[in-house]
């Protein structure tokens, strides 16, 4: 199966430092790649050159995982002849309404919850909640919870560097002001 995964194009692929989105989309490239498929990374905001893209090979799949640029869906809908396409929506803030109006994210998440022909994929189940609650079809949205790529971490019974070792097993974040004194303990933990 081939697979396009199309990126925001504000960084590279893989990124060489910071970039969450873009080490996601490398993760699953790499992985698709692992599991016999082909992932085909697109990373630019040149909406031209990603549908020249999709044109310019045969793709059995095309994946958005930049939601800003839902209105694309449409044109590739159009333009392509790709016949499954899938949105996915990295904002951190999707369960949070006032946080819409302030991003300028309104829109966006309009038309994630209005969407009918496009596959929506929820990166945790909070957001699968959210879009739910908010009316969307539910035939379209699809729990695909992204994590850490446990390939690179290495599991070690014994702190090989016990003053520096650090074990976090989850951390749920009740109210804000407890979000920042647990910041606070981690990075006195770790000595930065």
């Amino acid at each position: 199966m081939r697979l396009a995964l199309i990126g925001p194009g504000i960084m590279p692929i893989p990124p060489d430092g910071w970039g969450a989105v873009e080490s996601l989309i490398w993760d699953y490239a790499l992985e698709l790649d692992e599991l016999g498929h082909e992932g085909t990374i697109i990373n630019t905001p040149n909406w031209d050159e990603i549908i020249g893209h999709l044109n310019a090979e045969q793709f059995d799949f095309a994946h958005l995982h930049y939601d800003v640029f839902h209105p694309i869906m449409d044109r590739i809908a159009a333009e392509t002849s790709i016949p499954k396409l899938a949105l996915s929506s990295h904002y951190p803030y999707i369960d949070q309404p006032h946080m819409h109006r302030r991003d300028g994210y309104d829109r966006t998440f309009d038309w994630i919850i209005n969407n009918k022909n496009y596959y929506i994929f929820c990166i945790s189940q909070k957001d699968m909640d959210c879009f739910k609650a908010a009316g969307a079809d539910e035939s379209k949205l699809l729990l695909s919870a992204n994590g850490a790529n446990h390939k690179r971490f290495t599991y070690h019974k014994e702190a090989v560097l016990p003053d520096r070792s650090l074990y976090l097993h989850r951390l749920m974040i009740v109210r804000s002001s407890g979000y920042i004194k647990v910041l606070i303990l981690l990075i006195m933990l770790v000595g930065l």
